[in-house]
C-alpha cells in the first residue's frame, strides 16, 4: 500500500517536471520583442538642458498587436541610421530692437541615442548679421546664444528634432539659411548704485503673526504675513494642506516682476497688500513651496524689487533684495555700483 503511494507521488511529480519544462521552452521560443513604429520613428524619453553634460535614455521599445516584429540587428540598424540624420542648422541672434548681435557665442548639444552624455559644444559666434550656422549628425539638438554684455531670456535657447523623435519641441519648418532659427538676447544697460540685501534664511512663524524685513532702509520694509495648517501633520505624514502668504506695504504698493531680465520698475500698477491661497482640495497648482519676484514702490517714491521664497510646511524664509535710494526705476545691477546691506528683520 505504501509502495503504491509513493508510485503515485512520483509519476506526479515527473508529469509537473516534464509540463513546466514544455512551458518554460515555449516561452524561449516564442516571437521577439517589437519595436513600435518604423525605423525613423524610435523615441527617446528625456529632454535635457543644454547647458550642462546630459544623459539620454536609449530609445523605448513597446510592444504592439499592429506592430511589425524587428530583430535586434535591425533596431540597431534604426538606431544607427538616426545617429547618422544630418543637422544642417542656421541660426541669427537680434536684440530687445530686432538689431542683429555680433559675436555672440552659440553653444550646442547633441542629444544621442546613448548612455554616455551629451556634452554641450561649443560652437561659432555670430557674423556681423548675427548669423551663424551648425553642421553635425544625430536625432535632436538644443542650441543657445549667449553675450557678455547681453542677458538671457527665454528666446536664447531653441531645441531642434531632425529625427522625429520625442526629445524635443520641435519648431516647423526646419531652419533653413533663407529662414533661420531666431534667437533674441537683451542688451544690458547703464546700471545704479543699488542697494543689495543678500540672500538669508529666516524662519516664519505659522500662526499669521507679521514679520517686517527692511530693504536695506530704515523703513522701507516688505510686511509678510504666513498661516499655515502644517502643524496639523502627523510625524512623516505627506499630505496637502492649507496655507497663504500675505504681503504688504504700508503706503506703498507691489507688482509681480514675472520676467527676470525685466529691471525697470514699472510706474502703475501697484497694490497695498496681496496674497496668495494654497488650498489642499480642489487645485491643480497647490504647492507647499513658493517662490516669487516682485517689483515694490514705497511711500516716498523709491523703488526696489525682491525675490521670496517661502515653504508653507516649515516657515523657512529667503528673501534677497535690491533697492534704488535715487528714486530711479532702474534696478539692474552692476556689481561695481552695489551697496551691501544686511537682512533686517522686525517681528
Amino acid at each position: 500500500m505504501k509502495f503504491g503511494k509513493r508510485k503515485t507521488i512520483l509519476i506526479a511529480a515527473i508529469v509537473t517536471i516534464v509540463l513546466v519544462t514544455a512551458l518554460w521552452i515555449g516561452l524561449r521560443s516564442g516571437p521577439p520583442a517589437t519595436i513600435q513604429g518604423r525605423y525613423d520613428e524610435l523615441k527617446l524619453t528625456t529632454s535635457p538642458s543644454a547647458s550642462q553634460p546630459h544623459s539620454a535614455m536609449a530609445p523605448v521599445v513597446a510592444a504592439s498587436a499592429d506592430t511589425t516584429p524587428f530583430t535586434e540587428a535591425e533596431r540597431q540598424k534604426a538606431i544607427e541610421q538616426l545617429e547618422a540624420t544630418s543637422i544642417v542648422f542656421f541660426g541669427k541672434v537680434v536684440d530687445q530692437n530686432e538689431l542683429p548681435v555680433v559675436g555672440a557665442r552659440a553653444t550646442y548639444t547633441v542629444h544621442h541615442l546613448s548612455f554616455h552624455g551629451n556634452a554641450p559644444v561649443d560652437g561659432p559666434v555670430t557674423d556681423n548679421d548675427g548669423r551663424f550656422e551648425i553642421r553635425t549628425q544625430g536625432p535632436s539638438i538644443t542650441v543657445s546664444v549667449s553675450h557678455p554684455q547681453f542677458y538671457e531670456g527665454k528666446d536664447a535657447e531653441r531645441q531642434i528634432d531632425y529625427g522625429h523623435t520625442i526629445t524635443a519641441h520641435p519648431f516647423s519648418p526646419k531652419p533653413s539659411r533663407e529662414s533661420p532659427t531666431l534667437f533674441r538676447l537683451v542688451r544690458k544697460g547703464q546700471a545704479e548704485t543699488v542697494i543689495h540685501v543678500p540672500s538669508k534664511e529666516i524662519r516664519l512663524p505659522l500662526d499669521g503673526r507679521s514679520v517686517e524685513i527692511n530693504l536695506g532702509a530704515n523703513s522701507l520694509a516688505v510686511s509678510i504675513r504666513l498661516h499655515s495648517t502644517s502643524a496639523a501633520l502627523e510625524p512623516n505624514e505627506f499630505r496637502h494642506f492649507d496655507w497663504s502668504l500675505g504681503l504688504a506695504v504700508s503706503n506703498g504698493g507691489l507688482v509681480e516682476r514675472l520676467n527676470s531680465i525685466d529691471f525697470l520698475a514699472p510706474e502703475n500698477g501697484y497694490v497695498p497688500e496681496l496674497e496668495i491661497q494654497l488650498i489642499s482640495t480642489g487645485s491643480l497648482q497647490w504647492s507647499s513651496r513658493i517662490n516669487k519676484e516682485y517689483f515694490v514702490r514705497f511711500a516716498n517714491g523709491r523703488y526696489g524689487r525682491f525675490q521670496i521664497t517661502v515653504s508653507g510646511e516649515t516657515g523657512f524664509c529667503r528673501f534677497e533684495s535690491y533697492l534704488n535710494p535715487s528714486g530711479s526705476r532702474n534696478l539692474e545691477v552692476d556689481p561695481a555700483k552695489v551697496v551691501t546691506s544686511s537682512v533686517s528683520r522686525h517681528d
